[in-house]
């Protein structure tokens, strides 16, 4: 038991060390950023993964539960709705969002499209890689998922304090239903689809 919870510790470790280089070094150029996120957050977990021989499934890359998926991510998109209607009101978050300039609905759609790939890299380090680590060394699936969602309240800060506090629940949220899924997708389809409606309002 001393053992597992000592990778726990290695495992916070990486897991803060890299969400804390995300959150200070990552570029502002988009396609910088994208490349930026791609390398440490997909490349280096999968490279870990590899010279571990870590199957798929082991990191929660998964499509085997496609009813759940779809289900859980459904249901996070309309619950989610009501508070981002609420949210969008607020002059902190107009401010805020949506992070580019559109002058028309298919330039948005454009933008909207190059963010993709940043939540997909994100849901699969915090969802996927991450969370399925703490399950597998702590034995305890509610710590596994506090655990993942430390680092990743903390990329949040310097947004708006609603979106801080907020990010903390989600996170445990997207933690609890990305495990009963057995995959980080439904952590993704909700993140980003969440994303999209909010710039949208906010536009």
């Amino acid at each position: 038991m001393e053992n597992n919870y000592f990778k726990a510790i290695l495992i916070f470790a990486f897991v803060s060390i890299i969400s804390f280089v995300l959150w200070k070094f990552s570029p502002n150029e988009i396609f910088a950023s994208i490349a930026f996120q791609g390398a440490i957050l997909l490349l280096v977990p999968l490279a870990l993964s590899f010279v571990y021989k870590q199957r798929f499934s082991e990191i929660g890359v998964s499509i085997e539960r496609k009813k759940e998926i779809f289900f859980y991510s459904a249901a996070l998109i309309l619950i989610s709705i009501p508070i981002m209607l609420y949210a969008a009101r607020l002059p902190e978050f107009n401010a805020f969002y949506p992070q580019f300039f559109a002058r028309n609905f298919p330039e948005f759609l454009k933008f909207e499209f190059l963010a993709l790939p940043g939540f997909f890299f994100l849901e699969f380090f915090y969802r996927g890689f991450a969370l399925q680590l703490f399950r597998k060394s702590v034995k305890n699936d509610y710590l596994a998922i506090l655990l993942q969602n430390i680092p990743y309240f903390f990329i949040h800060y310097g947004k708006p304090a609603g979106e801080l506090y907020y990010s903390f629940f989600a996170g445990i949220v997207l933690g609890y239903v990305c495990l009963k899924a057995k995959s980080f997708l439904p952590g993704f389809f909700a993140h980003y689809s969440g994303a999209f409606i909010f710039d949208y309002l906010n536009w």
